[in-house]
């Protein structure tokens, strides 16, 4: 499992206020004040406090080093090497030699950063007799790896650098004599990199591959996101293995190929759950998961045949009540009234559950072709304006529209000469709305929208994440304060706290920039309970404390608690329990403290990944009757300031969230007025669920044809199952014969295309234009495959306009 660390390649500021960490080591002061066992070295002036008695740290368990003079006195002179577990140079960039870790016989895990015209000193390594685990990261561009071979026999090996794929077999090689590792950890540029040197360590349990693109924009690989999997093998003939693998990056997914590549090189079968190791992990640690929620299944009706299934218009979902008037406001303006006792079952019955509306809007032409509508109209071709989707589900039945009723849409875009139309599933086929609502005129009920929509017991629907405080704790959804569903936030101190959220929608907001926000991401550790050895203790306990690990203070409540020691009784038959379980592999976004009055412990809950954390803490070490009394009020104190700064912050958050929400309101309905304004906004009532817009019907044009081959970027034929053709001059896409292209290249702006393996091709403006093209002629056209990591048609459009 991969240890907490901070990479080389950047100098992390070390202050603490309020205990604020972004890192797991403290300077000189915090570690004598509060006895943390996690020291670092900044500055010449703390080697030289430290070296001057370094007796007063015999208790720490872990040393990191930044400074890049005097390193033998620190590491072997002061003899703090005969206790600490774990060295830390990843920072450090000067020299090591042979006397480095002389004397540093119990150093089971070191990180060393070293340059690529250093690595011969890779052999002063081998005088750390008890060494288990080494976190290597190279500086710069190695010519020659052979020096890796000088690495004495460890369990884990991890190393981090710039790698060519000729330079990871390499490497492999070099570290062949590593016949007892257990763990390996290479980065890697693409996981299509990985050489299959990888299977000659037989002993090899784990495999760790970090993104190196992620590893530095992201400062490092302790807050990278983790992605698993196992894969069953045959070791020998008569010999079954497994290796887990675990893939580090930013997005934290393995896209379909890569996860193909791992299972063909080790010729093996993927397996859902993870190892015995893991398992064991999730037991011992007690994570509840998180309350199972509703999710709504919107079933694609018949228009929707996708070409490519990763990729689809985005959508937004609003849950109304049926029995009231609704009002819905989409973010691009669009405006949808409903009445109420609109929706019914299958079987006709009136809905009383909540109705989940799901509402797709496809305005670009990319859109219409990702979502696979078909807009041939003989031959002719429908060009789009402006079309959506509404769709709407139960929790407990389907939901349809009511017989004679109907809903407003108005939609953000003029209607100029533009035809209404309507997806109708009796036919397959679109038909003219404005006509089939003249001919059914007498069989609908009539509706006063204009008084639904004024009276002031109508719902206001808007995609806004009205979440309070408490609720964001308590949701999957939710990390910290961050909106539902949003990956990173802004967050600024608006009063006394950090509080109050960007408003991404207002340019305005912030224009000046002198408020100073923070970004809140989704996934990073934002809580650490961080081990502590009192002066006084409890040899049979292990004492720890709460620590807000940003630098900002964001979790201002964890200040109260700056002066108290938990404790949790150690287990006899592993020491290490509580370490392993709680601190090493650990990421926590979110805590709360609950205590009962008079009580010797409190209750300790922390949120994962995957569910709530609680952990039973003592608040006293003692039997004594009158010493217990003193630290049971010593904590009652500060757990009365912790509830009072963690009601002001909620009070805060929830208010600041209000006003952020009324501002929003103002915004979606100012933008409605000023589309209304400038005739930018077309009516329409719809009788059914499904979909609609407003479309032109044309006859496209093209000036040149061309008998069509397609190769990819190395010139290798690709087998196009399905091809597509978006021209500049009509919002829309044609499909295409494979074979044979009409087009005009001073306005074809995009040809994209799916093999018959899924995979997904382009070729834009440019590309076309560079296919040496004649008329009537043979043409081998140029497609770039798109990595399967695009995840979105807005990556799909930042891409192909590059």
């Amino acid at each position: 499992m991969i240890k907490k660390l901070s990479i080389a390649f950047v100098c992390f500021c070390t202050s603490v206020v309020s205990f604020a960490q972004n890192n797991d080591y403290f300077n000189l002061k915090d570690v004598k004040t509060f006895r943390f066992d996690h020291l670092e070295l900044n500055t010449e002036k703390e080697v030289e406090q430290f070296l001057r008695n370094p007796g007063e740290f015999n208790f720490i368990e872990a040393l990191k080093v930044n400074t890049i003079s005097r390193l033998d006195q620190i590491v072997s002179g002061s003899g703090i090497c005969g206790f600490i577990k774990e060295l830390d140079l990843s920072n450090y960039q000067g020299d090591i030699n042979a006397a480095t870790f002389t004397g540093c016989g119990g150093l089971e895990i070191l990180h060393l950063s070293v340059s690529e015209e250093k690595l011969e000193q890779l052999r002063h390594i081998r005088t750390i007799g008890n060494l288990q685990t080494l976190y290597l990261y190279i500086r710069g561009k190695p010519e020659n790896l052979s020096h890796l071979s000088a690495l004495p026999q460890l369990k884990e090996l991890h190393i981090i650098g710039e790698f060519l794929p000729a330079d990871l077999s390499a490497l492999t090689g070099y570290i062949q004599e590593q016949t007892t590792m257990q763990v390996l950890g290479l980065s890697v540029d693409r996981i299509t990199d990985l050489p299959p040197g990888v299977l000659r360590f037989k002993t090899l349990s784990k495999l760790n591959l970090y993104d190196n693109l992620s590893v530095f924009t992201n400062n490092g690989i302790s807050e990278l996101n983790e992605e698993k999997l196992s894969i069953l093998f045959n070791l020998y003939t008569d010999a079954i293995s497994a290796i887990g693998i675990s893939y580090f990056s930013n997005n934290g997914k393995l896209a379909d190929f890569e996860t193909a590549f791992l299972q063909t090189l080790y010729k093996g079968e993927i397996i859902p759950q993870q190892f015995e190791s893991d398992e064991r992990e999730n037991e011992l640690t007690h994570i509840s998961p998180f309350k199972k929620e509703f999710q709504p299944d919107f079933k694609l009706t018949s228009e929707f045949r996708l070409p490519y299934p990763r990729l689809f218009p985005p959508s937004e979902t609003f849950t109304i009540n049926p029995a009231d008037n609704a009002v819905i406001y989409s973010n691009s303006g669009l405006k949808i009234s409903i009445a109420s006792n609109s929706f019914v079952n299958q079987n006709g019955e009136d809905i009383t559950d909540p109705v989940y509306l799901k509402l797709t809007q496809m305005n670009q032409a990319t859109d219409l072709l990702f979502a696979g509508l078909n807009l041939k109209n003989g031959d002719r071709q429908f060009c789009n304006q402006f079309l959506f989707n509404l769709s709407a589900t139960t929790e407990r039945s389907s939901a349809h529209l009511k017989a004679g009723y109907q809903i407003r849409v108005v939609m953000p875009v003029s209607a100029d000469s533009a035809i209404t139309y309507f997806f109708d599933y009796e036919s397959n086929t679109w038909q003219d709305l404005n006509f089939y609502n003249q001919i059914f005129a007498n069989s609908f009920t009539p509706l006063d929208f204009y008084k639904i929509e004024s009276n002031a017991k109508n719902a206001a629907y808007y995609q806004f994440d009205t979440t309070s405080f408490s609720e964001r704790f308590t949701g999957k959804h939710h990390y910290l304060l961050n909106d539902r569903d949003n990956n990173s936030q802004l967050l600024f101190k608006s009063g006394k706290f950090y509080a109050d959220l960007d408003r991404s929608w207002n340019k305005d907001f912030n224009k000046d920039g002198k408020r100073k926000g923070i970004k809140v991401k989704r996934g990073k550790s934002y809580v650490k309970l961080q081990k502590v050895i009192p002066k006084v203790r409890n040899k049979e306990r292990q004492y720890f404390k709460v620590l807000d690990k940003t630098e900002q203070g964001l979790l201002a409540e964890l200040s109260a608690f700056r002066k108290i020691n938990f404790n949790v009784l150690t287990d006899p038959e592993n020491k290490k329990a509580f370490n392993d379980d709680y601190v090493k592999h650990a990421r926590y976004f979110d805590v709360i403290v609950h205590y009962g009055r008079g009580k010797t412990y409190c209750e300790i809950t922390l949120k994962t990944a995957e569910g709530f954390k609680k952990l039973q803490a003592n608040i006293t070490d003692t039997d004594d009757k009158k010493l217990m009394k003193k630290q049971l009020i010593r904590f009652a104190k500060a757990y009365k300031a912790y509830q009072r700064l963690r009601a002001r912050r909620e009070q805060e958050f929830n208010a600041m969230n209000r006003i952020r929400f009324e501002e929003f309101k103002v915004f979606s309905n100012d933008r409605i007025k000023a589309l209304q304004k400038d005739n930018k906004s077309a009516e329409i009532k719809i009788h059914q669920l499904g979909s609609f817009g407003l479309l032109y019907d044309r006859s496209p044009v093209f000036s040149t044809n061309v008998i069509a081959q397609y190769t990819d970027e190395s010139g290798l034929p690709v087998d196009v199952k399905e091809l597509f053709m978006i021209d500049n001059r009509y919002n829309t896409f044609f499909r295409i014969e494979v074979g044979n292209i009409a087009f005009d290249p001073a306005t074809c702006a995009y040809i994209i295309a799916c093999d018959y393996s899924g995979n997904l091709y382009f070729a834009n403006k440019s590309d076309v234009a560079a296919s040496n093209l004649s008329n009537n002629s043979l043409t081998y056209i140029k497609l770039k495959k798109v990595n399967p990591g695009v995840s979105s048609i807005l990556m799909f459009n930042q891409l192909i306009r590059n």
